[in-house]
């Protein structure tokens, strides 16, 4: 899985599986990422991941034009895992420490 972060003209940041073709990427299943205000003055600021276009089949992917993109860039290590983690069809333990049988 490719991860990326593609920020667009639009000012939207996206973080999808992403590849290059011919002048364009092809985005498959991406997520919205936003600004989440902190809970109390202690708290910083977090992020949240909202379905981007959730009216559209994004498992063939679509293109988009390579000049509508500011920037692209690898997702940060948690952001990819909790991006995975989304879409695979497998649940995996956390990562606290280890399952010892009895």
């Amino acid at each position: 899985m490719n991860i990326r972060v593609l920020k667009l003209v639009t000012g939207e940041e996206l973080v999808a599986e992403v590849t290059m073709n011919n002048g364009s990427y092809t985005v498959k299943n991406p997520l919205r990422i936003m600004m989440v205000p902190p809970k109390s003055a202690n708290d910083g600021i977090s992020i949240g991941l909202a379905p981007f276009a959730p009216y559209v089949d994004w498992e063939k992917g679509a293109n988009i034009a390579s000049e509508k993109v500011v920037f692209i860039m690898d997702a940060a290590k948690d952001l990819a895992a909790q991006y995975a983690s989304i879409f695979s069809p497998l649940v995996l333990p956390n990562k606290s420490g280890l399952i010892v049988p009895r």
